[in-house]
């Protein structure tokens, strides 16, 4: 599994990593004591065609040699539903996500957060890590939903029972997602948006920290950041720096986090770091056990978060302003277009970007690859996104495709959508943040602003332009007002 989480481009939450073993464990014995199962063929086809089925099948031949069994697909295919329908296991700060790949979800979670504020009382809307969290939370939940893979979270009663204000708002949420994804939202679900929530809310209240602390955890991203949020709003002397994994605990790692303590949910032996053991919910005799730690103990120097110069505000002003005019350089408009096929759309969209031979296969290459993940398209208003990163450009680049007829495209689901026009943005591998962040932008844009729609359909330049520079200029004065922080010095 160690060697499967190495060819991933990310890492499994601690239960998805633990689910996964466990599930391995009882296929291995039942296919030793001769039981077999059975997959509908259509979903077997359907799964057959994603990354996580190559991983699994490599995993399997793995497994297969090991133990001298032949393992049969259909055991693959029921490997490859829990890794689509895992999530990732990352740091508590300094996450990001793509707006230009997860503006779906973005759109659906600001919308869940507007209804939580309204329920609660508080305002969130400025929270970036709790929507992060929940994007990154939803996208395998509502895979899992989908592959009807059980979602269980062993903290629901304490949560309906404790936090009965924060599970009802999360319920409203759920309603949300559920209506919007067409599924069916299980009260173990709710309950994680809670969670979620409670973070936030905490968050408002977060105190300056002395002690650094990461929190380790096995059920899931979810209880971590719970956790997390407890500990900061108990302890003002307290700083949760990051979320650790206890089933995959390294102490090289956490020697670079320079921590003072970790406060785990369970027992871990081998930490050259102090570990204190407490329940997610954290009792209060708990909270005594960590006081009577902290009065006894001496915290690290910590140097103070300190403000970015000037000249590095403006530096990173700067690259805004770059990628803006890039894109308004390199915006271009394709009308009749003849559409044959996807492969050929995505090897003229190569052409339309960049000239040179290398270029134009490389970039192809690079569409195709993110193509493969999912055709990313927005049914209501019949548009496609092709995009991608490529090392083949050098700049941000935007076009719009218009074709001459209208064309249909099948989904994963076999289901039939209908496009319109083909919106095509690329950034270069190794581009800016700032300079992603501004053509995820133009993905809200498509979402949201209906004079932007309509302009783009009728492939009208001139109120195109019009509706980016109102966009982009108020986009930057926001930008000019947040205040920038230089990374800890320890």
């Amino acid at each position: 599994m160690k060697e499967l989480e190495d060819k991933l481009t990310y890492k499994l939450a601690d239960d998805a990593y633990a689910a996964l073993m466990v599930h391995l464990a009882i296929a291995l014995k039942r296919i030793k004591d001769g039981d077999q199962i059975t997959i509908d063929s259509r979903l077997l086809l359907e799964i057959k065609s994603s990354r996580e089925f190559t991983l699994a099948a490599e995993l399997v031949a793995a497994m297969a040699a090991q133990s001298s069994l032949e393992i049969p697909e259909a055991e693959i295919a029921y490997i490859t539903m829990h890794l689509m329908g895992s999530k990732g296991r990352g740091s508590i700060y300094n996450d990001e996500i793509s707006l230009l790949d997860d503006y779906r979800l973005v759109y659906l979670t600001r919308k869940m957060i507007e209804t939580a504020e309204l329920e609660l009382g508080v305002y969130l809307e400025d929270d970036e890590e709790l929507l992060i969290g929940l994007v990154r939370h939803l996208e395998p939940s509502i895979k899992r939903i989908k592959l009807k893979l059980e979602i269980r979270n062993p903290l629901l009663e304490d949560i309906k029972l404790k936090y009965q204000a924060l599970f009802n708002a999360a319920q409203k949420c759920a309603a949300i997602l559920a209506r919007e994804e067409n599924i069916a939202v299980p009260e173990s679900e709710a309950a994680y948006i809670a969670m979620h929530l409670g973070s936030a809310v905490e968050r408002k209240r977060q105190p300056q920290q002395k002690f650094r602390a990461a929190v380790a955890c096995t059920s899931g991203i979810g209880a971590s950041r719970l956790l997390a949020s407890r500990l900061s709003k108990e302890f003002k002397n307290i700083e949760i720096s990051s979320l650790i994994s206890a089933l995959t605990f390294d102490n090289k790692l956490v020697e670079d986090l320079k921590l003072d303590l970790i406060v785990s949910t369970v027992d871990i032996p081998q930490s050259k770091v102090p570990v204190i053991v407490v329940s997610p919910l954290l009792t209060e005799i708990q909270q005594q056990k960590i006081n009577d730690f902290l009065s006894s103990h001496q915290a690290r120097q910590i140097s103070p978060r300190n403000k970015i110069t000037l000249a590095e505000k403006l530096e990173i002003i700067n690259k805004y302003n770059q990628g803006i005019l890039e894109v308004l350089n390199n915006f271009m408009i394709y009308n009749d277009y003849q559409f044959r096929n996807l492969a050929e759309l995505i090897n003229d969209a190569a052409y339309f970007l960049t000239t040179e031979i290398e270029s134009i296969s490389q970039l192809a290459k690079d569409l195709q690859l993110r193509e493969e993940k999912g055709s990313t398209v927005l049914k209501k208003n019949k548009i496609m996104l092709l995009h991608c990163q490529s090392k083949a450009i050098t700049e941000l680049k935007i076009a719009i495709i218009k074709p001459q007829y209208k064309f249909e495209l099948k989904n994963k689901q076999g289901e039939k959508n209908e496009i319109e026009v083909v919106i095509l943005m690329a950034a270069p591998l190794k581009g800016s943040i700032q300079g992603r962040e501004v053509l995820s932008e133009i993905s809200r844009l498509l979402i949201e602003n209906s004079n932007f729609i309509a302009a783009v359909k009728n492939t009208d330049q001139e109120k195109i332009y019009a509706e980016l520079a109102v966009h982009f200029d108020y986009f930057l004065q926001q930008k000019s007002m947040v205040n920038y922080y230089k990374e800890e010095n320890r």
